[in-house]
């Protein structure tokens, strides 16, 4: 299970830097593009450690009653 975790996680990042070389000379998203090439050795870790959870929700859900008291 752990190899089949590897092999998932390493198609991952492969597909992840193979789409920033495809736009990586579009003046708009470069930034962007520049930025998610230095994230992505850290993006797939829930992959392979099935604790770690795959979105922030848990960091949305502990800002939002702060964030809506502020702005409302």
């Amino acid at each position: 299970q752990v190899r089949t975790r590897e092999k998932y996680k390493k198609k991952l990042k492969s597909w992840t830097c193979d789409m920033v070389r495809l736009y990586a000379d579009d003046s708009i998203i470069n930034l962007f593009m520049a930025q998610l090439e230095c994230a992505v050795k850290d993006m797939f870790k829930f992959v392979i450690d099935p604790r770690i959870p795959p979105t922030n929700n848990a960091a949305e859900a502990g800002l939002r009653e702060f964030i809506i008291l502020w702005f409302t």
